[in-house]
């Protein structure tokens, strides 16, 4: 009788083979464990939905292709100016974290057109949005009631979902065109599909949402607006 040939496991794109991790004592440590990064774990739902919702609802009101075409005219803004470096945070807490003139060239990009400049005068219904004055300065406040907000909200609340993925992917694209978030050249399955994302989706959608959680070690969570969104 033949032997069986034992079958060896392939390491998946994205994921650290054994021999990049680091053997301390007996552990045998991946990466960021290794130097010493602790991961901070956050929920999409009750922490970074609320960041993104500036995204959530350019998403919410126009198609998809359209919608895209908005968020690629803001990358385009942050990967041509002088300080991409600072402009890698693109939550509401962190656009108001930026100095004035910043924050201010970022929210005129990021409310053109005028479609932009009505959909995203419902934040405005929080009295708590991280920056409202600023945005105050490009934005009227909105005649509706918080209502207005339920089907954008809803469909984005499972971490899995089409919309969640889009709003993660937009959370993330920034960290790596400034360079602040770098991924290994050798990953290049996870680099083609985060560069064709949305048009490969179903392909893409898991590495998006695998590398986006992964920025919980790049900076730490302020969970003043989320706190106060719910």
């Amino acid at each position: 009788m033949a032997k069986n040939k034992r079958k060896h496991k392939t390491t998946k794109p994205g994921k650290t083979p054994i021999s990049g991790h680091k053997r301390i004592g007996k552990q045998l440590l991946p990466p960021y464990l290794a130097a010493g990064i602790e991961p901070q774990f956050a929920s999409w739902m009750n922490e970074r939905l609320p960041e993104m919702l500036w995204a959530l609802l350019i998403l919410d009101s126009w198609n998809r292709p359209q919608a895209f075409s908005q968020f690629n005219r803001v990358f385009d803004f942050i990967h041509q100016h002088e300080r991409r470096q600072e402009l890698c945070d693109l939550t509401l807490t962190g656009i108001a974290s930026l100095q004035e003139p910043l924050r201010n060239a970022l929210i005129e990009t990021i409310v053109s057109p005028q479609g932009n400049r009505e959909v995203l005068s419902r934040m405005l219904l929080f009295d708590s949005l991280p920056g409202r004055e600023a945005w105050e300065q490009y934005l009227s406040v909105s005649n509706e009631d918080l209502t207005c907000l339920a089907y954008p909200i809803e469909s984005a609340l499972w971490h899995q979902s089409q919309m969640a993925t889009d709003c993660r992917w937009v959370r993330l694209v920034p960290w790596l065109i400034t360079g602040r978030m770098a991924i290994a050249s050798h990953l290049t399955e996870l680099i083609n599909a985060l560069a064709g994302y949305p048009n490969n989706y179903n392909e893409s959608a898991g590495r998006v949402r695998a590398t986006e959680i992964n920025l919980g070690a790049l900076q730490s969570s302020d969970l003043v607006w989320p706190n106060a969104f719910w």
